[in-house]
């Protein structure tokens, strides 16, 4: 029996690792993946500007809805994205301070109760989804990165607005 639950927990501490590595490479790819929404963005509102141009189409601010449209899906996206940052970063930190416990019988009770990362997301509801997703949109460097954009959209177009 004892070496039976000995077994057990030197597959489940293998699991957990496993756990770790492929969490922080979900961390990794998703922070790359901001930065292609980030991209995309900086690149489609640029083009629309240079359709407006084209176009001369300063004259009707209803041709600001597809930019501000632009805006809101982006930052959706992003905001998709720093919730699963942020909960992987939380699965991160729970694993190393896993370890960090010194109590043999306190870790072996820890390691048996573990349940993996997917267990545990699979198991949030869609409300809980959706209000982490909203509490990563009012994180201050989504929030600064918008605001800047909308500065800089909104001081690109009014100057070329006012210009002509």
């Amino acid at each position: 029996m004892k070496t039976e639950l000995l077994q057990y927990i030197r597959r489940k501490k293998d699991l957990i690792m496993k756990d770790y590595d492929t969490a922080y490479d979900s961390y990794k790819r998703h922070e790359s993946h901001i930065f292609v929404i980030r991209g995309w963005t900086i690149t489609l509102l640029v083009a629309y500007m240079g359709f407006l141009i084209a176009i001369d189409g300063f004259e009707n601010n209803l041709f600001l809805l597809p930019a501000i449209f632009s805006f809101l899906v982006f930052l959706l996206l992003e905001s998709i994205e720093r919730r699963t940052i942020i909960f992987v970063w939380k699965e991160l930190l729970k694993i190393e301070s896993l370890f960090m416990i010194e109590s043999y019988e306190e870790f072996t009770k820890e390691i048996i109760q573990y349940k993996s990362r997917n267990t545990r997301f699979n198991e949030l509801t869609k409300k809980d989804l959706i209000c982490r997703s909203f509490l990563a949109m009012l994180s201050l460097s989504v929030f600064l990165w918008y605001l800047f954009l909308i500065v800089i959209f909104l001081s690109i177009y009014s100057s070329i607005k006012f210009s002509t």
